[in-house]
């Protein structure tokens, strides 16, 4: 929630107001069965949308808002680094746009076919493969500083980098700096979601984004502390909470 004031927000740049508020952050709510929020933050979801699915518009509308950030083409070659939710996510906006080639770098041989399903050409692991192809896009989303550098690593010339994984605050990563000159590397961040809110229910509404298959879990409210502690073992890739079942 902008401020709407500031100088960030007048240049219409609301992801980085100086006084920016976030429901479940810096104000109450999120798990709640009843939240109080302005009315520009409440969009009308379409009856061709289950409350189930439509609880991942707000994490498809950051990916959205990222890809936003970049200049895609169909000829171009592009490689997700995570295999997670949000790698997930990229993949199958990158498969939707077209690209000629989508690799994604992940650890998870359990991912391997849901990610060939979505739109992924060649899933890797790095740990067990020395890769050395080069893309034109590269898009982080893991947030270590060995996956940062991995991802100006195999940029292309004139590539362009998207950092969305979130790292430590204090985390730094060694570049080379010759080469973001010689390839002229274009490195971006990708911060929250604006103005991409209404994308993300138009690709997801109208079926050309399936985010239903990528939901590992449903939770009942009453076991969030048991997994916030930790006393659930259970691997979660993406789950969703319901509050009255």
């Amino acid at each position: 929630m902008p401020c709407g004031f500031c100088h960030y927000c007048h240049e219409g740049r609301p992801q980085l107001c100086e006084h920016n508020q976030a429901i479940g952050v810096t104000r109450h709510g999120g798990m709640a069965e009843f939240v109080n929020v302005p009315e520009t933050n409440v969009y009308r979801i379409p009856d061709s949308l289950s409350l189930k699915v439509a609880a991942m518009v707000e994490p498809v509308s950051c990916a959205v808002h990222g890809l936003d950030e970049l200049v895609i083409k169909p000829h171009y070659t592009a490689l997700v680094i995570g295999d997670g939710f949000i790698g997930q996510i990229f993949t199958a906006l990158l498969a939707a746009n077209g690209l000629k080639k989508i690799a994604v770098s992940g650890r998870n041989p359990k991912k391997v076919e849901l990610l060939k399903r979505i739109g992924a050409d060649e899933i890797f692991n790095p740990e067990n493969v020395e890769h050395t192809e080069a893309y034109d896009l590269v898009i982080e989303c893991v947030g270590l500083p060995k996956t940062q550098e991995q991802a100006i690593a195999s940029a292309n010339r004139g590539g362009q980098v998207l950092m969305f994984g979130v790292s430590r605050p204090d985390d730094i990563i060694k570049v080379n700096s010759y080469d973001i000159f010689f390839k002229e590397l274009t490195i971006k961040g990708a911060f929250i979601n604006p103005h991409a809110m209404q994308d993300a229910i138009e690709l997801m509404s109208s079926g050309q984004l399936n985010v239903e298959d990528l939901i590992t879990h449903e939770l009942d409210l009453n076991t969030i502390p048991d997994v916030l502690n930790g006393r659930i073992q259970e691997k979660i890739t993406k789950a969703v909470v319901q509050i009255n079942k």
